[in-house]
């Protein structure tokens, strides 16, 4: 294999766990985001 096929084998694999990471990261989020607005809001609207 050369240097060239080499760089180009490691950077695809670095783009593919890069986008794996920010597929992650999204789906953390949405998880997460309904929580956290039923944190920031009363249970029960004052009077």
């Amino acid at each position: 294999m050369t240097a060239a096929a080499i760089k180009a084998r490691v950077m695809i694999s670095m783009m593919i766990k890069m986008r794996q990471r920010d597929e992650i990261a999204a789906i953390r989020r949405s998880h997460w985001a309904p929580s956290e607005m039923s944190w920031k809001t009363a249970a029960v609207p004052a009077r």
